[in-house]
């Protein structure tokens, strides 16, 4: 099974059986452990990324995914391309979803076995099994939005294959044709991965601590063909980070350390990964959040430990080989992006998550796996082989086990949510999104529970404040939810949509300058990623019509104005002109306005009801 080469004097039979069985248990064991998670639904995200992601149900929205960064929250064209066809397929059933994440979670598995077995390592296939089956993985493959993950993972690894079957000196037969053909499918393959996730721009770097490994040395015929890989990569990864960092300084989520702290973070993120992947116990959706503090002489140990690990594999390299100094180093930079260095959205919530280290994974598993198996081929008791294979039988029933409980939290949002509260339930975060979930359900005592355990948690988020606010004014406590919607706007003063329910409520209690304010503030803000301009028109509409109603003629026509610039064809927004106008006695602009509907909508009764009215009895006995 981890022969290296097929010898040439094996049938095409036995070669296609020597591939297509292993592989098929693959196949078995990762659909048989992922099995709870093809009965699951959507979660979290998934509504911004599927459910309600407007762009998937459209061929003009194809367009858009490709074509205009920014339609989503990461410019992932190729994933959403995915998503596109399943929406067309079998719009938003869940099951196709989830198990096309399983199939290209085990596609992956096994090209990792293929390119475990070209490199030359004992226990390939095992390796792959226990990457196909270990837990840590779960929330790459449960969760549909991390399609980015099982998606880029199987053109990365396609890309890394292709260069080193074919492109490296290491494989004599390949021909000048073949090196050639290798390097086109590596740069299309690579660019491939990051159109589905940037961080996959890192395989340049891990091809070459490949090559170092196995050569022991970096010459410029080894450096020269990678230097136009990262050129592909550097681009797109820095859109994406760009967007990430658009999405949370808008709701004033930035996370701002100093240059030790984000050290510090990356010293005890590293070790945090490698000890989930050893151990794989507790995991969950949404780990507690550490604080990271440069004054803490403490937390200066977990920068050190990692620091150590690999300065003691450089220094016993060549007892040991460069095999686990190359496994060590692939890990930290596969997982670099994410260790605090960049600015990240999630931080705000945690600074660790299962779904961060899925490629990373690979170096720990095929060090621990293959370098095992080495060892125990070097034992020679009678019963050493049937050892190893119990061992390594136990290993995957443990770790399938493991997989098919952990694939059960993402059954329902409310499971997850359940799950992550049972293991983190200091996570303002988990609280919040729990009571979303029990407020949908209109288990509403349950809802403002968890929301002011939110609150309390995490007192400086103000979606918990305006949510709670919402529902105190819908029981008829409206002097609560202005007290609750101005801390929201205390603690998140460019938090539009907090902003323009404070003006709604206050309002109501006839606080109308204090209002306009606020309505004011909520429409200078720039839009949401998430937001359109005709829903920035609308609300100027909105306004507007408040406005006149209180004889501020002037200013809401400057509003009614701006929501026909942001929406030319807004409907609501010529009815209020020529209502203005006519008030005005300006017949001539109020005719403009409300034929200017007609030749959008002629069926529209109001507008052909003011235009007659605007037109006058003299006019319309004329006219008929």
């Amino acid at each position: 099974m981890d022969d290296v080469y097929t010898p040439s004097c094996l049938t095409r039979g036995t070669r296609t059986r020597r591939l297509a069985l292993p592989a098929l248990a693959l196949l078995l064991m990762t659909l048989l452990a992922y099995r709870p998670a093809t009965e699951a639904g959507f979660v979290w995200d998934d509504d911004a990324n599927v459910t309600e992601n407007l762009p998937l149900r459209s061929l003009d929205g194809l367009y858009s995914l490709w074509l205009e960064p920014g339609a989503t929250t990461q410019y992932y064209p190729l994933v959403y391309t995915s998503f596109w066809l399943e929406y067309a397929l079998w719009e938003l059933e869940p099951f196709g979803y989830h198990l096309d994440n399983i199939l290209l979670h085990t596609a992956n598995a096994i090209l990792l076995w293929r390119l475990l077995l070209l490199l030359g390592l004992p226990g390939a296939w095992l390796a792959a099994a226990v990457f196909a089956l270990h837990p840590v993985h779960v929330e790459s493959v449960a969760w549909v939005t991390e399609r980015k993950n099982v998606l880029s993972g199987l053109f990365y690894l396609a890309a890394a294959w292709a260069y080193l079957r074919f492109v490296t000196d290491a494989v004599a037969t390949a021909t000048s044709k073949q090196r050639r053909l290798g390097y086109g499918a590596t740069l299309a393959l690579l660019l491939a991965a990051i159109l589905s996730k940037s961080p996959t721009a890192s395989l340049p770097a891990a091809l070459l601590l490949v090559v170092w490994w196995k050569k022991g040395r970096l010459g410029k015929a080894d450096v020269l063909p990678v230097l136009p890989l990262f050129a592909f990569g550097l681009p797109i990864a820095l859109l994406t980070t760009l967007l990430e960092k658009r999405v949370g300084s808008m709701l004033g989520l930035e996370w701002d350390p100093s240059l030790i702290e984000r050290f510090l973070l990356a010293g005890r993120a590293s070790l945090f990964y490698l000890g989930k992947l050893l151990w794989p116990s507790q995991l969950t959706f949404v780990y507690p959040r550490w604080d990271v503090d440069d004054s803490q002489l403490g937390q200066y140990g977990f920068l050190l430990a990692a620091l150590m690990i690999v300065a003691g594999l450089y220094f016993v390299r060549h007892a040991l080989g460069r095999g686990p100094l190359v496994a060590v180093l692939y890990f930290g930079g596969t997982l670099a992006p994410v260790l605090g260095f960049l600015e990240i959205y999630f931080f705000r919530f945690s600074f660790v998550a299962d779904h961060w280290q899925y490629l990373a994974s690979i170096g720990p598993i095929a060090l621990f796996v293959c370098g095992g198996i080495g060892l125990a081929k070097s034992c020679t008791g009678p019963h050493a082989k049937t050892g190893v294979r119990v061992l390594a039988v136990a290993l995957l029933a443990v770790l399938g086990s493991l997989t098919w409980q952990q694939s059960r939290a993402y059954e329902s949002s409310e499971s997850l949510w359940r799950d992550s509260l049972a293991k983190n339930d200091a996570s303002p975060m988990v609280h919040y999104n729990l009571a979303l979930e029990l407020e949908a359900q209109r288990r509403l005592p349950e809802a403002k529970e968890h929301y002011r355990s939110a609150i309390a948690l995490g007192p400086e988020d103000p979606n918990a404040y305006n949510n709670l606010a919402l529902m105190m004014a819908a029981e008829g406590n409206p002097r609560a939810a202005v007290e609750l919607l101005r801390e929201a706007v205390r603690v998140a003063p460019d938090f539009a949509r907090a902003r323009w329910n404070l003006a709604e409520q206050l309002l109501k209690q006839h606080l109308f300058e204090e209002a306009v304010l606020h309505f004011e503030h909520a429409l200078s803000l720039p839009l949401r990623w998430n937001e359109s301009q005709e829903t920035l028109a609308r609300s100027h509409v909105h306004f507007g019509k408040l406005l006149a109603e209180h004889e501020r003629a002037e200013r809401a026509r400057e509003h009614f104005e701006r929501a026909l610039a942001l929406a030319p064809g807004l409907v609501p927004a010529r009815i209020q002109l020529a209502m203005l106008a006519l008030q005005a006695r300006d017949r001539a602009e109020a005719i403009g306005h409300l034929r200017a509907v007609l030749r959008q909508h002629p069926d529209h009764r109001r507008a052909a009801k003011l235009l007659k009215h605007a037109r006058g009895p003299a006019t319309s006995r004329k006219a008929d």
